[in-house]
């Protein structure tokens, strides 16, 4: 009986010492587990840096070498940061394109734990984080070349390079060559390997706006490349609005105000490019055409207005293609207007002076993407005056305006090198005799061929007056540079949507600007640009005088800090001006007038505008120019 309880006593002693043993077991595990994490995370970042101090710009590199020192880690709980400073207690920064020698690499490895088992959860909380930091000093910017190794089983052996990288032909040696025997002696031939061949680089996903765009909507979206830059402008209002695409090549824009039906939105970024007409709701009457048939109509048929506002429809296009050229009489390498096709339909809207006359004829062709003819084309007419009535009287050529690129100019130091912000100043001139009261734009366009419309521009820039036989000259930019060593080309157009009628017509183009890159540069790792709720722009109001008393017909320019023409305007016959849709930022006010036969000119500088403000009281008192 005795013997009986003792055994029974050993069976509580031990359930009672059990929970405790299983506690210090699994403990010693947990944070042993702990301390092996923290122990190759600190091995990570001090990897991470090392290999950071010969390859700075190589953040993709850094990166690897960090993952592949980790052990029993998961990527999704891992963060891995790298930036740069200039000392301990220096600047710090993280565009890699600024790196130098004598400046630090700084690897910060941050790394997520949880429990292993939920009785210690309360123990390790959810934000509990392995974080490690490690700083190398910058001894080379020249990235590391690795030679090739072969791969498993045997290969071709790694082409020989030389300290920058560069294949070369080894000297032939005098020593004969070795015959390949197994352990036994005897002679074996190796299997031949056929190399991997390298994968040619994926081209950049075209720009594709979401269509159709409604009136009274504020959305604008569509698919891009991921992680590129974009740019929305509005042709009709000079509107402006960046952002990114998300990392599913998704992007969407909210504008404000609302569209506006009939308005061109062009969205483009890294030199690709697409554009829709804001349409209207209330349905358009379809014109009567065989179904089968290809055609296009203009809607007016006939106008008195030496300017109509004319929109051209058409159906039944093939689906191979993907835009629709409207050319005018028999010029048909200037497309008037071009429209994205999308079902075999498309509308091209637009403004174009008219003579009075036999009809006109108007053409349409559509194309592929490459720019190549889809079909045959498709023609109707317009005429001016509409039968029966008496036409507008039409402005003589001699007292149009006309635009001119009056230069363009580099402003960067040589030598230039690959993915190098370029600096170009561009005049526009007014040579004509009446002035441009309505907005006009002014593009950019790096290596242009063809059409410059129907390319996406690198820049642009909007204009809303200047005076018949001024300048304004102004700054733009090629933000990413050239990617590649060689020569290049620059161009600028003013009035690129034909948005001002002019004497000539066709001399909106400047000469070619020769660009020559000879310092190779690693390529920038793209920063996206957040999306957000867009600030309201804010207005600049003020009075233009000369001699204390308020001057008329002065053209007024708002430049930002780096010489960029953000809005512009002109005088009323009161002297008081008004620029409206200006970010919010600080700016320089600008005023000219040519009074015979001096000119005049005045400044404001550091004005300060508040988003969904005016700022008022920006007056100028104009002097002559000596």
């Amino acid at each position: 009986m005795k013997r009986k309880k003792q055994k029974g006593q050993g069976l509580v002693e031990f359930a009672l010492i059990l929970p405790v043993l299983l506690l210090v077991v699994l403990g010693t595990i947990e944070f042993g587990r702990i301390f092996l994490i923290y122990a190759t995370v600190s091995n990570g970042a001090r990897e991470g840096s090392r290999y950071g101090m010969v390859n700075p710009a190589d953040i993709n590199g850094i990166i690897e070498r960090v993952n592949s020192t980790l052990v029993m880690t998961l990527p999704e709980n891992l963060s891995v940061i790298v930036s740069y400073d200039t000392g301990p207690d220096g600047y710090p920064y993280t565009d890699p394109a600024n790196v130098k020698v004598g400046d630090r690499v700084i690897v910060q490895v941050q790394y997520r734990i949880f429990a292993l088992t939920p009785i210690f959860e309360p123990f390790i909380p959810d934000n509990f984080m392995v974080n490690v930091r490690n700083t190398r000093t910058i001894q080379s910017l020249k990235e590391v070349i690795q030679p090739p190794q072969p791969p498993p089983g045997g290969g071709p052996p790694p082409v020989p390079t030389d300290e920058y990288g560069n294949t070369f032909t080894p000297t032939p040696s005098e020593e004969p060559s070795v015959v390949p025997t197994d352990e036994e002696g005897n002679t074996v031939t190796p299997t031949p390997v056929t190399p991997t061949a390298t994968a040619t680089p994926r081209p950049l996903a075209p720009i594709i706006i979401r269509k159709p765009l409604w009136e009274n909507t504020n959305q604008v979206c569509g698919t891009a490349e991921p992680n590129q830059v974009l740019t929305l402008r509005i042709v009709q209002t000079g509107y402006q609005l960046s952002g990114s695409v998300d990392a599913g090549g998704n992007f969407c824009f909210t504008v404000w105000p609302l569209l506006v039906g009939g308005h061109t939105v062009i969205v483009q970024g890294y030199g690709m490019q697409d554009l829709a007409i804001v349409q209207v709701p209330t349905p358009t009457p379809t014109p009567v055409a065989t179904p089968s048939v290809p055609y296009i109509s203009v809607s007016p048929a006939c106008s008195n207005d030496p300017i109509p506002h004319l929109t051209v429809t058409g159906a039944n296009w093939s689906s191979s293609a993907k835009n629709m050229y409207i050319y005018w009489d028999s010029d048909l390498t200037n497309p008037v207007c071009v429209a994205p096709l999308s079902g075999g339909r498309f509308t091209c809207t637009f403004d174009i002076f008219v003579t009075e006359g036999p009809p006109h004829i108007i053409t349409g062709i559509a194309r592929k993407a490459n720019g190549s003819a889809v079909g045959d084309p498709a023609t109707t007419t317009f005429v001016r005056p509409c039968p029966g009535t008496t036409p507008t009287p039409t402005p003589t050529p001699s007292i149009l305006p006309d635009l001119q690129i009056s230069g363009i100019i580099l402003q960067n130091q040589l030598p230039l090198g690959t993915y190098e912000k370029l600096y170009v100043t561009v005049g526009v001139r007014n040579v004509g005799t009446t002035d441009v009261s309505s907005l006009f734009w002014v593009d950019l366009y790096a290596d242009p061929t063809g059409v410059l419309t129907t390319q996406g521009s690198v820049d642009y820039v909007a204009i809303n007056a200047i005076a018949a036989g001024s300048t304004v000259s102004f700054t733009m930019y090629v933000p990413n540079g050239f990617k590649e060593v060689g020569n290049h080309t620059l161009q600028a157009m003013v009035d690129t949507w034909s948005q001002v009628l002019e004497t000539n017509e066709n001399n909106n183009i400047s000469a070619m600007l020769p660009v020559t890159i000879t310092v190779s540069n690693p390529a920038p790792t793209p920063t996206p640009t957040p999306y957000g709720t867009p600030r309201p722009p804010g207005n600049i109001q003020g009075v233009t005088y000369l001699n204390t008393l308020p001057q008329s017909n002065v053209t007024v320019y708002v430049y930002d800090g780096d010489g960029r023409i953000v809005g512009s305007g002109r005088s009323d016959v009161n002297g008081n001006f008004v620029i409206t849709n200006v970010p919010a930022g600080t700016y320089s006010v600008t005023g000219t007038v040519f009074l015979v036969p001096n000119l005049y000119y005045g400044q404001v500088s550091e004005v300060v505008v508040i988003a969904g403000q005016t700022t008022d009281s920006v007056n100028i008192d104009l002097v002559v120019v000596p």
